[in-house]
């Protein structure tokens, strides 16, 4: 078979509802997801790489592993056909392989079946540089990019228990280290990512979306999503589009560290309101006025 690259990506961002979009999508019979939903390419490729341009390191290896391991078990007991099971438990191999070269990247995706729409969706690829942008494009000109974004405060908020979960730490002591990263600040300077995306991609094969509608009107979220796919929302029946996917221990910031992500993140909130767009009008008023 020939290699075949995904015709979307979802790039983000970050605790924005990705997940979400993940496990809704594969309901329709258009579409094809991979099993798991971070496939993490191009932003290990390009994140830490060798003079082949491999990554020195994996830090996704272990967990996307386990993962593919998870799948293949769930297949093997499935109700599956045997053709099915068989297509399965190769896909969950090649991904807990991670050979992390192009022709394994495109491998994934090589036994999608014509005619189905077939994505990845990782929201690292968010604060991907333009080198790793460049790259996305040589392997699928024409890709369509989508980008999903949510009050920066909230997002960040997310971030940082969704971090001490993976910790397995209650306290907050590494809470200002990480606001002050510039990684932490990247995941929701949103402006920055939008213009260096649209540097390549047309503005008809890039679609922004707002973390708030898939609570508030999520059929409506998912119509736009289908239209800009090229997909016939009709032809699925999206079940559980109001249960939240992967939801974090809910806390309350605590004083300081809210005035300290308010502080942090001003400049993010600055460069959105250029958008004109009236939920990010109340995200600001929220939290600045």
């Amino acid at each position: 078979m020939a290699l075949r690259y995904p015709d979307f990506m979802c790039i983000g961002a970050q605790k924005a509802g990705t997940s979400w979009l993940h496990q809704i999508l594969k309901q329709h019979p258009d579409v094809w997801l991979p099993h798991t939903k971070e496939i993490h390419y191009f932003d290990v490729v390009h994140g830490d790489c060798s003079s082949r341009n491999r990554p020195q390191k994996d830090p996704m290896r272990a967990a996307t592993s386990a993962k593919s391991l998870a799948a293949v078990k769930w297949t093997v007991q499935s109700k599956l056909t045997a053709k099915d099971k068989i297509e399965r438990i190769y896909s969950a191999s090649l991904l807990a392989l991670r050979e992390l070269t192009d022709e394994w990247y495109g491998r994934v995706f090589e036994r999608v079946p014509v005619g189905l729409v077939c994505g990845d969706i990782t929201p690292s690829y968010a604060i991907l540089p333009d080198a790793g942008i460049e790259h996305i494009l040589r392997l699928r000109p024409g890709i369509k990019i989508i980008f999903i974004i949510r009050d920066p405060i909230e997002r960040g908020w997310s971030e940082v228990r969704m971090m001490q979960k993976v910790a397995g730490a209650a306290n907050v002591v590494a809470v200002p280290g990480l606001l002050a990263s510039d990684r932490f600040y990247a995941r929701s300077d949103y402006i920055a990512t939008i213009e260096r995306f649209r540097k390549y991609i047309p503005e008809s094969d890039f679609l922004l979306l707002y973390f708030d509608d898939i609570a508030q009107k999520p059929q409506e979220f998912l119509t736009k999503v289908c239209a800009f796919l090229g997909l016939d929302s009709a032809r699925a029946q999206f079940k559980h589009l109001f249960e939240t996917v992967h939801q974090g221990v809910q806390s309350t910031i605590a004083p300081d560290l809210y005035d300290l992500l308010k502080q942090r993140l001003a400049p993010a909130y600055e460069r959105l309101r250029t958008l004109n767009n009236p939920i990010i009008d109340d995200w600001y008023g929220k939290h600045y006025q």
